[in-house]
């Protein structure tokens, strides 16, 4: 306890220093270089005594007890000599060539009374899940992990899964997760590592606004920190060095599956979107060489490239005098493994330490759902609230865009069940759950298709309409891409297309589109020309934005002009002459836009920002301010038939073209009879 209490207070004046970056919070790593290593191993012990109470205090057999009762009958705890077995399971490269990696493991192996095994296994995943249920899970008095998989994929579910099944075995077994922030799980003790997408973020506005890019002035330091209000343009050095607002960020091949890193992308691009530049992602070390300068996700690359046309984004490096911004692999390490050691002398001499991973997805864009507003807004007035759902965070594929099913009584309750009485055929589409959705996804394809059946999904902002027949198009999973998107981009910003992050399943996706379907028994009703704009499929699916002229004149007129459909004609439904269909699908897809209203205070409660909104973008082309009619140039048309005893629909896409001056003069089908059979999301 002396030599604890010592540290502490040698450490007192360091520890300040370091605070921006201890246990997740992201710094600067010029604050890192100031200290030596003993001083940093110092500071972890110190911040572990001041952040856990009496975790260190356990690690060397001590109550707090023994401080506020000094006489009374001593708790019995273990020998100081006892070194817990610390297993670390990581996925940098087996072969540990890998500096960051390495970088850690000094870390953890400069922590004093433990008996460390680093087990590197790479973006092995049968190797990560077997290491952990074979070994780990047998031999380790205290686990460290990273799980570098998205949330949503098959690997993050297997990797999940093994740790819940060495929990079952052993419940009190000390896991704490590291590295990366996207994985969560309250039965761990803890996570230790960075904010991903604030460490991206902090990176862009060093790009942006640091002086000389270096961290010379106080004022450029807090800004850079986010402490400060940044600047309304950047420095002329970031509009020199990246003149288009283009900035090459280097990603190595073999990590995209990192949820962190594509984190920090995200971060990078959100930040550089408020100023009109972006993020390109490249994999390539030529390529990337070709640029004037590139920013590169972590120091382990830095040698691939020369050091004055670089910048490291994420971990630092000692004295690399390459600009760099980010946070200390060596630290993490340290505080990782000091955190299970004493987790597991704690567990051992009958304490019981508190759990609870607080890694989750970081609240970092309001693109979908407003990150942490799960509640009905007020603007849902007429719903049924014994249906409502006010927080459906997690809760899987019906959980989307926001994170929230008011169940309105006009969409959701207005809908008779299925739809099954002639002429509609809901059932078709979606066979299984009236109450779910069926995805749909080609053999070897990326790209999901579901669709929504009486599910409450699809309310949109701000209107509080959409919650029935939703239907969504997704691709680019984890927004490998780096698709940004504009929050102060003007109302209508229909070309400000944006990543999606979906609430329900806690997945990005770079590409993502959205509409509404409807089923019917015969083409004829199924062509969007039957009626006029308030009858037939037009209607029924609700192509036109509440509040918003009609573009159903100006939809017609191009699609009447379809090059390459059955007489060129798209009105009337593709798979009217093709054999004897049991259903027929009709959809509309719309890109995924966000928008900004100077002073519309509605947005508060689906974005938690005043005045940003997003939503699926069946606003007319130009935007209801101005009373357009036009048809919105960015509407795709989905026209399937489904077949008897097929598990599958068959599908055309038919897209605008030849627009200007406000109109689309034509159409084409772009994918023509494509197979789409029954999948899963």
């Amino acid at each position: 306890l002396a030599a604890a209490t010592a540290c502490l207070t040698g450490a007192a004046t360091a520890a300040a220093g370091l605070s921006s970056i201890w246990l997740g919070v992201v710094g600067v790593s010029h604050s890192v270089r100031r200290c030596s290593r003993s001083a940093s191993v110092c500071v972890a012990f110190a911040a572990i005594l001041f952040f856990n109470g009496a975790a260190l205090l356990g690690a060397c057999g001590l109550s707090t007890g023994d401080l506020v009762a000094p006489f009374s009958t001593p708790e019995p705890t273990p020998d100081c000599p006892r070194s817990p077995a610390v297993h670390v399971v990581v996925h940098g490269p087996k072969d540990e060539s890998n500096t960051y990696w390495k970088t850690w493991k000094r870390g953890a192996l400069a922590v004093p009374g433990a008996n460390i095994t680093f087990i590197p296994v790479g973006f092995d995943l049968a190797a990560h899940v077997e290491t952990l249920r074979r070994v780990t899970c047998q031999e380790a008095d205290a686990v460290v992990i990273s799980v570098p998989y998205e949330k949503g994929t098959r690997a993050y579910a297997a990797l999940d899964d093994a740790i819940n099944a060495c929990l079952d075995a052993r419940p009190s077994l000390p896991i704490i997760s590291t590295d990366n922030d996207g994985y969560h799980n309250s039965r761990l003790y803890s996570f230790v590592g960075p904010s991903s997408y604030d460490a991206g973020s902090q990176c862009a506005r060093a790009l942006l606004f640091s002086d000389s890019r270096g961290m010379d002035s106080e004022l450029s330091l807090h800004v850079i920190l986010g402490r400060g209000r940044p600047p309304t343009t950047p420095i002329a050095a970031f509009r020199a060095q990246f003149p288009r607002g283009i900035v090459p960020v280097y990603l190595d091949a073999g990590e995209k599956q990192n949820d962190a890193l594509a984190r920090r992308i995200r971060g990078i691009n959100d930040t550089l979107a408020k100023y009109n530049a972006y993020a390109a992602v490249i994999t390539s070390v030529a390529e990337a060489n070709a640029m004037p300068h590139v920013v590169t996700l972590s120091g382990a690359w830095s040698s691939l490239f020369k050091s004055d046309s670089q910048t490291i984004c994420g971990d630092e490096m000692f004295d690399s005098g390459i600009p760099q911004v980010g946070f200390s692999p060596f630290l993490m390490g340290v505080n990782a493994v000091s955190m299970a050691a004493a987790a597991a002398n704690m567990d051992a001499g009958g304490w019981t330490t508190a759990k609870g991973n607080a890694a989750s997805n970081v609240d970092h864009v309001i693109v979908v759902s407003g990150a942490g507003l799960p509640s009905i807004p007020s603007q849902c007035t007429d719903v049924d609230l014994s249906e409502a759902v006010h927080d459906c965070s997690g809760q899987g594929g019906s959980c989307t865009p926001y994170p929230f099913q008011p169940a309105t009584n006009v969409n959701y309750g207005g809908e008779p069940g299925w739809m099954n009485s002639s002429p509609h055929n809901t059932y078709a589409f979606v066979p299984y759950d009236e109450n779910s959705y069926q995805a749909y996804q080609a053999d070897g394809a990326t790209d999901v298709w579901v669709v929504h059946a009486h599910d409450k999904a699809g309310i949109q902002a701000t209107d509080c309409f959409g919650d029935v027949h939703y239907f969504e198009h997704f691709d680019d999973w984890g927004n490998m891409q780096g698709r940004g998107c504009d929050f102060t981009a003007q109302y209508p910003a229909q070309d400000n297309v944006c990543y999606f992050d979906h609430p329900g399943q806690g997945v990005t996706f770079g590409d993502y589109q959205c509409g509404w379907w409807r089923g019917y028994d015969n083409a004829d009703s199924a062509g969007l020309y039957n009626g006029g704009p308030d009858d037939g499929a037009w209607h029924d699916i609700g192509v036109d934005a509440v509040g918003g002229q009609s573009q159903f004149e100006s939809a017609m007129y191009a699609l009447r002009r379809c090059d390459n459909c059955d007489g060129n004609d798209a009105t009337m439904h593709t798979w009217r002459n093709a054999g004897n269909p049991v259903a027929f699908f009709t959809g509309v897809l719309f890109p995924w836009v966000c928008s900004y209203t100077d002073g519309d205070m509605s947005t508060i409660e689906w974005t938690g920002r005043e005045g940003m909104k997003c939503y699926c973008d069946n606003e007319p082309w130009g935007g209801r301010n101005i009373g357009s009619r036009y048809a919105n140039h960015n509407m795709k048309i989905v026209y399937c038939a489904k077949y008897q005893d097929e598990g599958g629909m068959h599908c055309d896409l038919i897209e605008f073209t030849d627009c200007w001056g406000g109109e689309c003069n034509a159409s084409t089908k772009t994918a023509g009879n494509f197979w789409l059979p029954e999948g899963s999301f």
